[in-house]
């Protein structure tokens, strides 16, 4: 998953919503992202089933259960299961439960309280293309980015993968700046000593935009091996710019 921060997405870009702040984090993961997939219920998670047994890359589930705190729509078993099928996150206009358990799977989970009683099983509910609730509109095919600031809503994806590396376990991420290093050795931009301060982001002189590091607190001064081991952003996005 890409490091972003939804307080900087809301300043760098103006044609977006931003939900009410109704919903608690569950899951282990406190940042996601991806494009939105709906569903509506009404106290049963047959259709929910349904979708989280789809493989997907990275999408976002949102579920409408109509603010109803009858019963959980989404628990432990079906969670492990989106989590293994690629989902990145829920967003859940209703009740979880299981909530200690959610709490150490690798999901993105926002929903409005916990209820320990079961839903029921009778495969009522739609696959609809927009939803509406917490004064924002998700529609199918959209994208929402959530952490623990809250919930926005946009058209088209709001960063690109380049200037967005989460580390050195992302491979693509890896191989990227490792080509960039490679380049300006090369080029003689730098040398295998040479270093700079890398903080917690990089910005333009010309402009008011930060790139964060996946490190929140940066990594001080690098030289390219480190800079290497730690797939440290701020130091590559500096090579760019030389």
């Amino acid at each position: 998953m890409k490091i972003f921060n939804t307080a900087d997405l809301c300043d760098d870009h103006q044609d977006i919503q931003i939900a009410e702040p109704m919903f608690k984090s569950y899951g282990k993961r406190k940042k996601f992202f991806g494009k939105i997939r709906t569903v509506e219920v009404l106290d049963d998670n047959s259709y929910v089933k349904r979708l989280v047994e789809e493989k997907v890359n990275g999408d976002v589930m949102v579920i409408d259960g109509r603010g109803s705190k009858k019963c959980a729509l989404l628990g432990d078993n079906l969670a492990r299961i989106a989590a293994d099928n690629g989902w990145a996150g829920f967003i859940i206009n209703g009740c979880i439960r299981d909530s200690e358990i959610i709490s150490t799977i690798d999901i993105g989970i926002k929903a409005i309280d916990v209820m320990p009683n079961k839903s029921q099983k009778k495969d009522q509910g739609s696959y609809k293309k927009s939803l509406s609730f917490a004064n924002v509109i998700f529609k199918e095919g959209d994208y929402t980015y959530s952490d623990s600031d809250g919930i926005i809503i946009s058209k088209n994806l709001l960063f690109s993968d380049d200037l967005n590396m989460e580390g050195a376990n992302d491979y693509k991420s890896f191989y990227l700046k490792a080509e960039k290093a490679i380049n300006a050795v090369k080029n003689k931009v730098i040398d295998l000593e040479t270093s700079y301060f890398a903080g917690p982001f990089f910005q333009l002189p010309t402009s008011s935009r930060r790139y964060r590091d996946w490190k929140p607190e940066g990594h001080g001064e690098v030289n390219l091996e480190k800079a290497i081991v730690q797939s440290c952003d701020v130091y590559f996005l500096s090579l760019i710019h030389i």
